[in-house]
């Protein structure tokens, strides 16, 4: 940004310790910043320059009527658009690394995340003006840095209304390729992984993209995808993970300005009732769901200062990472429950071990599953709410439920296996309700349903999904599925040894549904200010 000379510019005297200059007013352009340098500081131009870079600011030799001797380095920073209203503050000796630290907590962003790499020439103290919409007005009371910071807080916390599109600096579309098994190129991230709560990287396939094509689609960090098209219309998630990936047609990324707003705030505002509410109304009735991104760009949300954002964020996202530590944990557990399972009835198998099939050693449920539609759902929100589980995910919630217990459920069609060709599973546990496009069942004994999700975990399952354009696995080919009749000893043997494994799963998805229901009853209340989070410096 063009640093501006001051000699044209009026100037006078405040009778106290300190010289405050009064600019001209500028149009005010959001988030514009301006140094001023005194003439005498030309031989550290390239050191200051340096010193900003990481900011995207230009710095030139400019002019102010004090000279380097009378006062330290001088650099008067003007803001336009960051706060409401024309303020300005006398000079504050502070330190350039302190400054640029209370800046961002103080939710301007001017600075990169590396505080290390703020060095300036000559060492020492530096002085500030804050001069807002190029208006000047001293503020008596303001005789410290923290009275200043304190008081910059208490401006940047109203709470405006913007659009999704005001507080992105990129919305596009994604790359069309086919999915790729074996690793050609990045991982290539479609609806299909946006699903479930989490994405499952190990789960995403690759794609073939020349390197042109990858800049251009490459995902970053705090980079957010919305599923276009569908059922799935209005689902989306933030990528968390520095992974080499692209992402799909099907896809609209929306990567957040940094400089406007914290981009996992925005992540969570698009996880809550408000955005949900809103895709419903622009996808409406329609046979075949779909939104293109300047419909969502369209969504308006309250947006409060970037300190009052991230302190939000961090809230939520204390919750989700103790759901991911505790997802990791299962997982863990579960590769060990696998390897076990491997060695005893794969790698050990016998030859005399009869042949049966999966419909021996199950109990189906479907015929108790009660499909609803969305708008019988949304009736169905007051009081205490339980799962409503889809193929591959839970959908929603509602407030009443038709099975209470432990249960395996298999996609049924849709999404029904995953790129390896085996199922999709969920494990259910406690009370839920379920839609007809999964089927449902509990293991016979001796067999555990621990036993069970085990065994068709790895199990291929090719053989029985029928449909070229809808594949679907039917309840009458899934019965016939092969499964040896292990011995009753081994098994009962096996069950006794990983039944702690299981007990220690079970109770951590007990633990993640807790954690879930506390985020997500935060979430809409943090979202419209009900509940208030405290700013810490």
């Amino acid at each position: 940004m063009k640093v501006q000379n001051l000699k044209n510019n009026k100037t006078k005297q405040v009778a106290n310790k300190s010289s405050v200059l009064s600019l001209d007013r500028r149009e005010a352009q959001s988030n514009q910043i301006e140094i001023f340098l005194s003439a005498e500081h030309r031989n550290y131009v390239e050191d200051i320059e340096k010193c900003f870079d990481d900011l995207n600011i230009k710095v030139e030799a400019g002019y102010v009527r004090k000279s380097i001797e009378e006062l330290p380095m001088q650099v008067l920073i003007f803001l336009t658009g960051a706060i409401s209203g024309g303020l300005t503050w006398d000079l504050i000796k502070i330190g350039i690394k302190k400054v640029l630290k209370k800046f961002k907590k103080a939710g301007i962003r001017i600075t990169d995340r590396n505080q290390n790499t703020y060095n300036i020439s000559p060492e020492g103290q530096m002085n500030i003006f804050l001069v807002p919409n190029g208006e000047m007005k001293v503020i008596s009371n303001i005789t410290s840095i923290d009275d200043l910071f304190k008081y910059l807080q208490k401006q940047n916390s109203s709470w405006q209304k913007v659009k999704l599109g005001d507080v992105c600096s990129d919305i596009s579309y994604g790359y069309t390729a086919s999915a790729i098994e074996k690793s050609v190129g990045p991982k290539f991230l479609r609806i299909t992984d946006i699903v479930p709560s989490r994405i499952n990287w190990s789960n995403v396939p690759y794609c073939k993209i020349n390197d042109d094509n990858i800049d251009k689609y490459e995902l970053k960090t705090g980079d957010i995808v919305i599923a276009r098209t569908g059922a799935t219309t209005g689902f989306n998630k933030i990528i968390k993970d520095e992974i080499k990936s692209v992402f799909a047609s099907y896809l609209i990324r929306y990567r957040v300005n940094e400089n406007v707003s914290y981009p996992f705030y925005i992540g969570y505002v698009l996880q809550s009732s408000y955005w949900k509410e809103f895709v419903k109304s622009i996808v409406g009735g329609s046979a075949q769901p779909g939104a293109n991104a300047k419909q969502f760009a369209s969504f308006e949300f309250l947006l409060p200062s970037v300190l009052e954002q991230e302190a939000i964020a961090e809230v939520l996202s204390s919750l989700d990472d103790k759901i991911e530590l505790l997802h990791k944990q299962n997982k863990t557990l579960e590769n060990i429950a696998q390897t076990l399972f491997h060695k005893w009835f794969i790698e050990d198998a016998k030859d005399d071990w009869e042949e049966g099939t999966f419909g021996d050693v199950v109990n189906f449920f479907n015929s108790k599953r009660v499909p609803l539609s969305k708008m019988q759902r949304d009736k169905m929100k007051q009081g205490k709410l339980y799962p409503y589980y889809g193929a591959a995910t839970i959908m929603d919630y509602v407030n009443e439920y038709i099975f209470d217990g432990e249960y395996i459920l298999l996609g049924e069609d849709g999404t029904v296996r995953t790129n390896k060709g085996c199922p999709i599973l969920q494990y259910a546990i406690g009370k839920f309700w379920i839609n007809n496009h999964a089927h449902i069942f509990q293991a016979k004994p001796p067999y555990t349903n621990f036993f069970i999700w085990l065994y068709l975990l790895k199990k291929n399952i090719d053989t029985i999904v029928t449909g070229a354009v809808q594949p679907k696995i039917n309840q009458t080919n899934l019965k016939a599925l092969d499964f040896p009749k292990f011995p009753v000893k081994l098994v009962n043997s096996f069950n006794k040894e990983t039944d702690e494994i299981f007990q220690k799963m079970k109770n951590n998805k007990e633990q993640i549904q807790n954690l879930k229901n506390i985020r997500d009853i935060l979430l809409p209340k943090l979202m419209s200010g009900k509940v208030k989070v405290k700013c810490l410096n």
